[in-house]
C-alpha cells in the first residue's frame, strides 16, 4: 500500500522518513529505560497523522479499481477497510500517552502508524479465514492490479510488473480473466512459469529457460 501512496502522494516519502527515524529514536530510548523517551511523541503525532490521513485518502481513491477486479475475478465479495494502528475512540496523540506503561514494559511503541494494516473481510470474517487458496490468489492479485490501474489512470504511469506463475492456483477460467486483465494495463510484463502458457500473454519479445541455475535464450 504504500508503494502506491508513495507516487500519488508527494510529500509521503518524507513524513515516512521522519516519522520512522523518531520511532527508532523512541524504541532505543524506552529499550535503555531512558524517562526521554516521549520527547518523541510530538514528531511522531505530526507526521504519523499525516501518513494515515495519506493512506486513507489513497485506499479511498483505489477502492472503485479494487472492488471491481474482485467482483470480475470470481465474482469475490470482499469488503476492504483502513486500520490505523491505534484506537479510534482517541487521537494519536492520546494512544500515545495512555500505552506509556505497555511500551516501557515491552520495550517499543505499541500504537501509530507503523502498525496500521489494510485489512479483507468476506461475509463479516477475515478473507483469509474463509477463502481458499485459489480465491485468496486473487484477491491478492486484485490487489496489485488495481494499484497499476489507479497509477495508470491518476498518474500517466505504467509500472513494469513481474508475474512469479500466474497459473499455480488458478483454474483455466480465472487465469484467462487474469491474463486479460494484465494485457489491459498495456505495461512491461515478464512471467516465470513451470507450464507453456505463453500463448495467453501473446507473442514475447523473448523467452528464457532456465535450468540448474543456467539462463538459455530460446
Amino acid at each position: 500500500m504504500d508503494w502506491l501512496v508513495f507516487h500519488v502522494e508527494p510529500s509521503f516519502a518524507m513524513h515516512w522518513t521522519r516519522y520512522q527515524r523518531a520511532l527508532r529514536q523512541r524504541n532505543a530510548a524506552l529499550r535503555a529505560h531512558d524517562p526521554g523517551f516521549a520527547a518523541w511523541d510530538a514528531l511522531l503525532v505530526e507526521h504519523g497523522n499525516v501518513l494515515s490521513g495519506q493512506r486513507k485518502s489513497t485506499l479511498n481513491r483505489l477502492q472503485p479499481f479494487l472492488l471491481a477486479l474482485f467482483e470480475r475475478f470470481s465474482g469475490l465479495d470482499l469488503t476492504v477497510s483502513f486500520q490505523t494502528g491505534w484506537s479510534q475512540e482517541h487521537s494519536l496523540e492520546e494512544s500515545l500517552r495512555l500505552a506509556v506503561d505497555r511500551d516501557r514494559e515491552r520495550g517499543a511503541t505499541t500504537s501509530g502508524p507503523h502498525r496500521a494494516d489494510v485489512v479483507l473481510r468476506a461475509k463479516g470474517r477475515a478473507a483469509k479465514e474463509i477463502l481458499s487458496r485459489g480465491q485468496q490468489k486473487l484477491a491478492a492479485v486484485s490487489m496489485i492490479v488495481s494499484q497499476m490501474q489507479l497509477l495508470k489512470a491518476d498518474c500517466g504511469v505504467r509500472a513494469a510488473l513481474l508475474l512469479d506463475d500466474p497459473a499455480a492456483e488458478l483454474d483455466a477460467q480465472n487465469l484467462h480473466r487474469l491474463i486479460d486483465e494484465l494485457r489491459s494495463l498495456e505495461t512491461q510484463m515478464i512471467a516465470t512459469s513451470l507450464t507453456p502458457e505463453i500463448a495467453l500473454f501473446q507473442a514475447p519479445s523473448a523467452t528464457f529457460h532456465v535450468e540448474q541455475g543456467r539462463v538459455k535464450r530460446l
